[in-house]
């Protein structure tokens, strides 16, 4: 089990690195929100996994479940809305950014 929850952590690490990659490298707004919310999603459920593989206790797992499937909920939705957010104060694409430097 320790050995399973060890690649997660792993995983887990990899996968926040590769976000923040992301974010330095990404050109816009918009394609920034798209690799963290992917990211992070997928981070946290493989840092969950191997918190739920470390603990031998039920009631802790239980929770860490939850604490999962909120997390499943809430992030697409709040990327969606700092998205939205964006675009009604009209930042502009990589596109446009190079269009308007013509």
């Amino acid at each position: 089990m320790e050995i399973a929850a060890a690649i997660l952590l792993i995983l887990s690490v990899l996968v926040f690195a590769t976000s923040a990659l992301g974010l330095w490298r990404m050109p816009d707004f918009y394609c920034r929100i798209h690799t963290v919310g992917m990211t992070d999603t997928l981070g946290i459920f493989a840092l969950i996994l191997a918190l739920i593989l470390l603990t031998g206790d039920l009631l802790v797992g239980v929770k860490l479940v939850f604490l999962g499937l909120m997390i499943l909920v809430i992030n697409p939705v709040v990327a969606h809305l700092i998205g939205r957010a964006g675009y009604e104060r009209k930042v502009p694409t990589a596109r446009k950014r190079q269009e308007g430097k013509k």
